[in-house]
């Protein structure tokens, strides 16, 4: 490491230093843990920065048990900040790091993407300027790995060379509604690789994906034996990037998007008359996206504002429902959702303890109040009928809105409420690359992959 870039991370640790005093609510321990910290990074020698490495692991640690001793919503900012600020500190001690051996820094700089990554995932960074410092460590980072790699790893594809070391909250599981749903942190990389992104060759032009009654209504597909897009079956667990935040933790791929002036331009009112409030974000949208392979599903349920959603590549089929449908909708819960779905999937760093049947039964019950806009239902029960089946030629524009064509079938899978009041008023489509979906607030929705799919939603 050069003098230039000593003294650029030696002016993030002044950076840094300046709002420390926001970590006094977490106890004069931790203050002068933190305080012995930033004295021995101002002397980078071997001995010192294990020291640090050591000290900023037992932050983070404390940190994570305290952030998972809460609901996330009502974690004190002091202990988020920790786990940001302990993250900042062990990611300058490992660049700050003396020479060492290409195998061992390489190891050593991927750790310190991966902390800082869960800084950003977990505790969201907050404190002023602390997740720009988080980006620009994570940059500086990738710099230096960059110069480990092998002359022949030079020729792999930017997105794969650009994020070694990163990684993302991933969904386990082809269903939030099911048994078996779990969330995991896990390198970017290995998420495009499952998706078989890096190797898969494309479809030749107007090659169609699989039939939507190939994918919706297989039941195996909730418990993790996922397509892939050439069609073959893998006996993997569907790992599903959802409803996350990836423009905000790669603010690179921005430049890859456009956000329309629609968004810009949000109606006063919700779609039936009744005043309407966007997003209160700084830019007044909230921007997501989605990333998975075929057989990923979200269950029927509605949000609570309007969404432009992008289909950038592969296709997905869609069910909507007006809002006039929700009183058979068979909503988990008894109370209507206070707040919508984050847009930072929130997931602990360290494996979960074992817990006891009295905590699980209070989580299900949890998890069935913060459920209480999704419906207990499946709507690709049974498939639709063969109006769907076959997709247009890529020339051809997308269908319209269709009636969903079911029958009713004769297992008494859907209340007879639903069937009446929900059934006749309820449609389907397939959105396809390039199609996007305008929706109004509270309109049910659900969704399944038909091919590995990437699109990007924006509530405004």
């Amino acid at each position: 490491m050069d003098n230039v870039e000593t003294a650029s991370l030696l002016g993030l640790l002044d950076e840094l230093e300046v709002g420390l005093q926001d970590l006094v609510p977490c106890g004069p321990a931790v203050a002068s843990l933190v305080e012995r910290t930033c004295t021995l990074l101002r002397t980078p020698d071997r001995a010192a920065i294990n020291t640090v490495c050591r000290l900023t692991t037992d932050l983070l640690r404390l940190a994570d048990d305290k952030l998972n001793s809460y609901p996330y919503k009502d974690v004190p900012v002091h202990w988020r900040r920790l786990y940001t600020d302990a993250a900042l500190l062990g990611a300058l001690a490992r660049l700050l790091i003396p020479a060492m051996d290409a195998h061992e820094r390489r190891a050593s700089l991927r750790e310190a993407v991966r902390k800082l990554d869960l800084a950003i995932v977990i505790a969201g960074a907050p404190g002023d300027g602390r997740e720009d410092m988080a980006l620009r460590l994570i940059a500086l980072a990738q710099k230096q790995l960059s110069s480990l790699h092998p002359e022949g790893q030079h020729e792999q594809a930017f997105i794969v060379r650009g994020g070694e070391g990163r990684v993302v909250p991933v969904e386990v599981g082809g269903d939030y509604t099911k048994e078996g749903w779990g969330q995991r942190m896990m390198e970017f990389h290995e998420l495009l690789d499952a998706l078989e992104f890096v190797d898969v060759q494309p479809r030749e032009p107007g090659a169609r994906a699989p039939p939507p009654e190939a994918i919706l209504g297989d039941s195996t597909l909730e418990y993790g034996n996922g397509i892939s897009s050439s069609g073959q079956t893998s006996s993997s667990p569907i790992l599903y990037l959802a409803q996350h935040s990836l423009f905000r933790q790669f603010p690179s791929l921005l430049s890859d998007i456009l956000i329309p002036d629609l968004v810009y331009s949000a109606p006063d009112t919700d779609g039936t008359g009744a005043p309407y409030e966007p997003p209160a974000t700084e830019d007044g949208y909230i921007l997501n996206a989605w990333l998975g392979p075929a057989g990923t599903k979200s269950a029927a349920h509605t949000d609570p504002w309007w969404n432009c959603y992008v289909q950038v590549a592969g296709s997905k089929w869609l069910w909507v429902a007006p809002p006039s449908c929700s009183s058979a909708m068979s909503a988990f819960g008894s109370e209507p959702a206070a707040t919508a779905p984050s847009s930072i999937c929130i997931t602990s760093s360290e494996p979960e303890a074992p817990a006891s049947e009295e905590h699980d039964q209070r989580g299900s019950a949890q998890a069935e109040q913060y459920m209480s806009n999704t419906s207990s239902l499946d709507v690709t029960i049974p498939p639709p009928g063969p109006a769907l089946a076959t997709p247009p030629a890529s020339d051809e524009a997308s269908p319209p809105l269709l009636s969903t064509g079911r029958e009713r079938g004769d297992d008494g899978y859907y209340p007879r409420a639903w069937l009446e009041q929900v059934e006749p008023h309820a449609r389907q489509a397939v959105l396809r690359e390039g199609d996007v979906l305008v929706m109004p607030p509270r309109w049910w929705h659900a969704m399944v992959s038909l091919e590995t799919s990437f699109s990007v939603s924006i509530w405004f």
